[in-house]
């Protein structure tokens, strides 16, 4: 390894733990209840496998990389995005440190490839695409983005799953569409790794994002006032945020059971719908599709005869129209319990409502 890339990869290293050590700092991340771990690691039980590493064809200097990064080990306080273990962009924390987190930084993706599978190749339609000198720093949550390192140019990749490119920086540059390999990294821009991790940093300590996947809407506005009052960035009162940020959480159950008789209306006027749209699209398959029509939508096998079938959807309808009535006596009641709620909770529904933009 040269001197050039050691510097470097020291280099990354150190922002990955500031970028943890901001987000703990924000009280995101509970280091009263866990830890922040930092190379080297000594305890092979603590430690990166290597051997598996090359077994899964990653080259040595992304080994090194994965050896020497800061690696998250503490609960996160709260979260409204993928879950307890969320870093950014609803992608969550990654630890190599665990086997099964080093193998699925060979596909972080989820694009079910197999890196050990040599009849798919990298330029085949849904082929590889991590080469041996790409390293994930975060891995996917509930879908979301992952952050992609391409050690040879030192370049870092923001995908999301289903939304491809997600660089704040990036969102004028156009893709490359025109691969054969829709699964290549290389339809995406990227920029300096370094420059990527401050931007999003930034985007933290502005607190244009919240950490737990808040970017904006009620929850924002509401937890950016929680930290501007009570310092941050520059004089932050930790103890004092935690304990305000319990007690409106607390208040925020409360008014979430409070609103139950809302819930319920919502619910119950999407359910009224239901059975009307059902019966019309069985009466509509019923009545216009023509047999022929049928066995195709059937594959061509002619499973249900044409007749059975249409037999079959229209004895569904009278069931379907007593279920909507049923709902709608549902919902009439439902309208009735929202009268007798106070007027507190509708005032911080409709400053919900408002901030979320509904």
């Amino acid at each position: 390894m040269t001197r050039s890339t050691d510097s470097w990869i020291q280099q990354l290293s150190t922002l990955m733990g500031d970028f943890y050590q901001l987000l703990a700092k924000m009280q995101y991340l509970d280091l009263d209840q866990g830890t922040i771990d930092y190379p080297p690691y000594i305890d092979p039980e603590k430690s990166v496998d290597t051997i598996l590493a090359t077994q899964l064809g990653i080259n040595p200097e992304a080994i090194q990389l994965l050896q020497r990064l800061p690696y998250v080990a503490a609960p996160a306080r709260w979260n409204h995005g993928a879950g307890d273990e969320e870093f950014v962009l609803y992608g969550c924390f990654a630890d190599f440190r665990k086997d099964g987190e080093l193998e699925e930084s060979r596909d972080p993706l989820y694009a079910s490839i197999d890196p050990k599978d040599e009849s798919v190749g990298w330029e085949d339609e849904d082929g590889q695409y991590m080469r041996p000198w790409y390293v994930p720093l975060s891995r996917l949550g509930n879908h979301g983005v992952v952050l992609i390192l391409n050690m040879k140019n030192r370049h870092l990749w923001v995908i999301d799953q289903e939304g491809g490119c997600s660089d704040p920086g990036l969102s004028d540059v156009d893709w490359n569409e025109d691969l054969v390999n829709k699964n290549s990294l290389d339809r995406y821009p990227s920029r300096p790794a370094t420059e990527v991790l401050r931007d999003l940093m930034q985007k933290f300590i502005s607190l244009e994002w919240i950490p737990g996947g808040i970017h904006h809407g009620y929850q924002h506005h509401h937890y950016k006032r929680l930290y501007l009052a009570h310092g941050w960035p520059d004089n932050f009162d930790s103890p004092a945020f935690n304990a305000t940020r319990q007690v409106w959480e607390d208040e925020e159950r409360a008014q979430y059971s409070a609103e139950r008789p809302f819930q319920d209306v919502d619910r119950l006027e999407l359910w009224t719908q239901l059975p009307t749209i059902s019966s019309q699209l069985a009466r509509c398959e019923a009545e216009n599709a023509s047999p022929a029509w049928h066995a195709q939508f059937q594959g061509g096998s002619g499973r249900i005869p044409y007749e059975s079938r249409k037999a079959e959807l229209l004895a569904r309808l009278p069931g379907e129209q007593q279920r909507r009535q049923e709902l709608l006596r549902e919902l009439e009641q439902a309208r009735r319990d929202v009268v007798g709620v106070s007027g507190e909770v509708r005032r911080r529904r409709e400053e919900r409502l408002r901030l979320d933009g509904r």
